[in-house]
């Protein structure tokens, strides 16, 4: 039993008001006692009950709020990477096309293949020429 409530009795009995066991439980015994400390007991249990739903509402709307704001960050993120990664692929093409002694069908080929795998693609950018030339060669003759 909460402590509140056992104080409460010990107060209303140090009163007088106690329960007694020879009147009518229904009569009486009920009518006689002071029911007035315990009905501001349950209103004040009321009223902390209703005080912490709402901080706990509004804890909640906060934290929704949050949540949106990062939601919409992410997903703005993600609207920016796909533009960065069209203008990635758009210069991988235009530097895979300018490889030299392969024709056009065969650097498209190599542009598929690099454009599929980030990390090839990358290191293919990262390198000069003749490495450019040699990583064509490689994924045309692995790929095939």
């Amino acid at each position: 039993m909460d402590n509140a409530l056992i104080d409460l009795l010990v107060e209303e009995a140090a009163k007088g008001n106690k329960f007694d066991d020879q009147e009518d439980t229904l009569g009486n015994g009920v009518e006689a006692y002071d029911s007035s400390a315990v009905d501001q007991y349950f209103e004040d249990v009321s009223e902390v009950a209703a005080s912490m739903s709402t901080q706990c509402n509004q804890n909640a709307m906060d934290i929704l709020g949050v949540m949106a704001s990062k939601i919409e960050k992410l997903a703005e993120a993600l609207t920016q990477g796909d533009e960065s990664a069209s203008a990635f692929s758009d210069r991988l093409y235009k530097e895979v096309m300018k490889i030299d002694a392969y024709d056009s069908k065969m650097l498209d080929d190599v542009f598929r293949v690099l454009n599929d795998n980030d990390k090839l693609a990358r290191a293919f950018l990262s390198r000069d020429d003749n490495g450019r030339r040699r990583m064509v060669w490689k994924v045309l003759h692995e790929s095939l």
